[in-house]
């Protein structure tokens, strides 16, 4: 017996953007090691957290 649910799916992208995180969403592979060095910049420079959402199917 399920004591929690999460539906319907909560929308982490947003979630993250309410804690004024970065958030970046990355749907070609290619793009990702881009996004990868900007969160961590922004982690440095900001002191803030990075959500990077990886969507493998469009």
């Amino acid at each position: 017996m399920l004591l929690t649910s999460l539906a319907p799916t909560p929308v982490f992208t947003r979630i993250a953007e309410a804690s004024r995180a970065r958030v970046t969403t990355v749907t070609d592979g290619g793009a990702l090691p881009g996004a990868l060095a900007t969160a961590v910049a922004h982690i440095d420079e900001r002191r803030r957290h990075a959500l990077i959402e990886v969507r493998i199917r469009p």
